[in-house]
């Protein structure tokens, strides 16, 4: 079965989420605005070399941001996709929602 996150392109000429996440704490674009998160932006530029070198390699919902911070994204809306791409539309149902589906 083919990836349904394929079905929308991403233009490659805007930064992807984890770049915007880095820029929007940035004081004059050099220094972070915290230890904490500069920690964050050194494992964004690894994990971004992990996926160049196919060792780490993003699924859905688990991107490189997710995986630097160690927490989940919020649901709503996929960024950079236009307006009315949600989740459900860009990935597909959860598991929870299919199994939720074959109990009824």
């Amino acid at each position: 079965m083919k990836d349904p996150s394929r079905r929308f392109n991403r233009n490659p000429y805007l930064p992807s989420h984890h770049e915007k996440w880095k820029r929007e704490r940035q004081r004059h674009g050099c220094d972070f605005t915290s230890e904490a998160t500069h920690e964050v932006a050194k494992k964004i530029d690894l994990l971004v070399e992990k996926s160049k070198d196919g060792i780490f390699v993003p699924q859905g919902r688990h991107n490189i941001l997710v995986e630097a911070i160690g927490t989940e994204e919020y649901g709503g809306c996929v960024h950079g996709l236009g307006r009315g791409v949600d989740l459900r539309l860009y990935f597909g149902p959860s598991q929870t929602s299919k199994e939720v589906n074959c109990k009824k």
